[in-house]
């Protein structure tokens, strides 16, 4: 049987220090593997970081660790560019050391981010939002995807856990509404953070202009 582990990010070690990236990388299967000590079954590693670092001694030790374990391991590597020259560096030091097929999937649009953060965050609590909220969060998503500081899927969510907790500060009951003015107000790390991208007067979290 086959399950899928995330392994997070393989995170860049410099070439005059210790690959303790693979240390852990080991000790990680290792404990899906259990008392047994035998595993077989689907990892995902994120090497983001090594995208530019391709040629470095560390990362072909660490092709040679999966190579050695592809009769255990199914591996994703997971890369986020749409940069083609970086793409073909990383499928380049791949196919020398593993056999492998790249695939390439779309980020969502704003609509399908808004459905997404609707279903997964707000309709399981019993509320609902209303059609000038979703076109907030339509527009600020839009927003801070366009931003310096968007990192993906990790800003979407916590877009949507700092609109949630604001909600559920209002004391709302099951089948009640969300409407744009609620999403106003909010003051978290988050919020400030996104401050330096966004059009404060427009956004989520931010009261400069609560709508009437």
């Amino acid at each position: 049987m086959y399950v899928l582990n995330s392994l997070g990010n393989l995170g860049y070690i410099s070439p005059e220090m210790f690959f303790s990236e693979l240390t852990r990388l080991d000790n990680a299967i290792s404990c899906h593997a259990g008392h047994n000590r035998f595993y077989k079954g689907v990892v995902c590693i994120n090497i983001d970081e090594w995208a530019e670092y391709t040629r470095e001694a560390h990362f072909t030790t660490f092709l040679n660790y999966i190579s050695s374990n592809n009769d255990k391991l199914l591996v994703i590597f997971c890369i986020h560019t749409d940069a083609k020259n970086v793409i073909e560096t990383v499928e380049y030091a791949l196919s020398s050391h593993i056999r492998f097929e790249s695939l390439s999937l779309r980020f969502p649009d704003t609509n399908e981010l808004v459905e997404l953060v609707e279903s997964q965050y707000v309709l399981d609590t019993g509320l609902f939002l209303t059609m000038d909220a979703k076109n907030l969060l339509g527009e600020t998503i839009m927003e801070i995807a366009d931003g310096k500081h968007f990192n993906g899927f990790k800003s979407i969510e916590q877009l949507a856990q700092d609109m949630m907790y604001s909600i559920f500060t209002e004391g709302l009951s099951n089948n009640q509404s969300i409407s744009a003015n609620m999403l106003y107000g909010r003051n978290s790390v988050f919020v400030k953070r996104m401050k330096g991208c966004t059009n404060a007067g427009k956004r989520i979290g931010f009261a400069a202009e609560r709508s009437q």
